[in-house]
């Protein structure tokens, strides 16, 4: 038993000895063993997420390539819209489309105008990060499931410099809801997008 205890005390005080150090290496008898290539200390920062999505379809007649880079956060403030509201910017053929950015609703939304005289337009406000909100005259899509901003290189270049984007409009022509949408990181997914082509 006593044989034991002093092999037991033993091995302790040799695992004592080489404790590891996960910078240094081991420390043996004493003295600290640096290793060859220490891992350096400093972390990378952190890459937050982009809100943005890419996609494409190709015209089974013509083959005409349409790409797309949409929204992927989004919050709804205000009526249902039975769906969610997205940002979506698209190009065909290497080209902007002929609407190259609109907000888009789920189909159950049909966008009614509140523009007198207009069966195309609609009244919204806008507001990008902390800025104050203002009032624009968008249009409406043919098929009443979006809208489009009067500038859309403009609006574009506005939203490469911010990081939310809401807007406050409805489905019918006197509801209203707000819709966040993120928008970080729009730049580089439009050099991805332009990238696979």
């Amino acid at each position: 038993m006593k044989h034991l205890i002093i092999l037991f005390l033993a091995c302790a005080g040799l695992l004592a000895l080489t404790a590891c150090d996960p910078y240094l290496g081991r420390t043996i008898h004493g003295q600290q063993a640096l290793r060859s290539n220490p891992t350096p200390t400093t972390s990378a920062p952190e890459v937050l997420p982009s809100d943005w999505e890419i996609s494409e379809q190709t015209n089974q007649m013509d083959g005409v390539i349409t790409r797309f880079v949409s929204s992927t956060h989004c919050l709804l403030e205000g009526i249902d819209f039975g769906g969610f509201a997205y940002l979506r910017l698209c190009v065909e053929n290497g080209k902007p489309c002929s609407v190259p950015v609109a907000v888009d609703t789920p189909k159950g939304c049909f966008v009614e105008s509140n523009v007198e005289d207009s069966n195309y337009s609609r009244r919204v406000r806008v507001k990008f990060d902390d800025e104050k909100p203002h009032t624009e005259i968008w249009s409406i899509v043919d098929s009443h499931h979006g809208i489009f901003p009067p500038n859309s290189p403009a609006f574009i270049a506005k939203l490469k410099k911010h990081s939310t984007f809401l807007i406050e409009f409805g489905c019918g022509a006197s509801d209203s809801a707000v819709v966040t949408i993120g928008i970080r990181d729009l730049q580089s997914s439009l050099v991805s997008m332009k990238g696979s082509n």
